[in-house]
């Protein structure tokens, strides 16, 4: 839930709510509500009836461009008060957040960390992930630690840590961070590790997502071509050239809560216009949650009001 439903002064003031499921609309007053979709998945988004404006990635818009839209998925609304730049010791020079499932190509990233090693320049690395129940594969986690073993590579997998305080820490503890995805949907480590100040590194042949955000010109990061030697090349260079960097400056202009929920507050005014009703756009505020709020609490409120 983005805002809830309410009434002033005799007029009801529409609340928002990001649904991927119609399922969900089955068992609320569907009048009381603008629905958003939010799609994560890396994937034009299919034309659906329920959905009054889609949050998108620009990459993705293509197909559903005669509807309402608005650039503002779960990555645009990192809050920066938890992810900043904290005075502590770098201890190692990446940090490799994926969760756990193949299209993040863990052991392209491991091979980059091998062909560093082989050329004499051995890279450090963070590694961590986040566990989803039923999507994530234990083959993969178990096969990591496995070529981490045998290739005697210095990396160290952290557990699960959903605290975001706690996470920017992790970041902190790096100097840049390495995302080597097939695919993105809307990169949400991306905001994270530039808010916290690290310059990100990543493949030029991810479909969608953070290649088309950074790069020097932008001051937050650098793109490499999808091979080993160029990783590990990429890495160096970044670790050479700091003052090239300004992550965090580019984050809070283009990829944070407040220029996000600013974005989302627009485009719900421009809809309410279309549609000729009221929303409750001051209370409009996004989150990176996937559940967040009580929908049937706030229509019960409303309704009672």
């Amino acid at each position: 839930m983005y805002a809830p439903p309410v009434r002033k002064n005799g007029r009801l003031y529409k609340g928002v709510l990001s649904c991927d499921s119609p399922e969900l609309l089955k068992y609320l007053h569907r009048e009381l509500w603008i629905v958003l979709h939010l799609d994560h998945y890396a994937r034009p988004p299919p034309d659906l009836p329920y959905v009054d404006m889609y949050q998108i990635d620009p990459f993705f818009v293509s197909g559903i461009a005669h509807r309402p839209y608005v650039y503002a998925t779960n990555r645009d609304f990192v809050d920066p008060f938890y992810y900043e730049p904290l005075d502590i010791e770098k201890k190692y020079d990446i940090i490799f957040n994926s969760s756990w499932t193949a299209l993040k190509r863990h052991d392209f990233f491991l091979e980059g960390l091998v062909n560093a090693k082989q050329r004499g320049r051995p890279l450090s690395a963070l590694m961590m992930g986040y566990h989803y129940p039923g999507y994530t594969s234990p083959d993969l986690e178990k096969s990591v630690r496995e070529s981490i073993d045998r290739h005697g590579l210095d990396v160290e997998i952290m557990d699960t840590e959903w605290d975001g305080a706690k996470v920017n820490i992790r970041y902190n503890l790096c100097r840049c961070a390495v995302h080597t995805s097939s695919t993105e949907a809307g990169p949400k480590i991306l905001p994270e590790a530039a808010l916290a100040g690290l310059p990100y590194l990543t493949t030029s042949d991810t479909y969608g997502g953070s290649p088309r955000y950074v790069n020097l010109e932008n001051a937050n990061g650098l793109t490499f071509d999808p091979t080993p030697a160029a990783m590990a090349e990429a890495v160096w260079w970044a670790l050479d050239n700091p003052y090239r960097f300004a992550p965090r400056k580019w984050a809070l202009a283009n990829m944070c809560k407040p220029v996000g929920d600013e974005r989302l507050r627009a485009a719900l005014t421009r809809l309410g216009k279309s549609l000729g009703c009221d929303i409750n756009i001051e209370a409009a505020e996004g989150t990176t949650s996937m559940v967040h709020g009580d929908v049937f609490e706030a229509e019960a409120a409303v309704l009672a009001g």
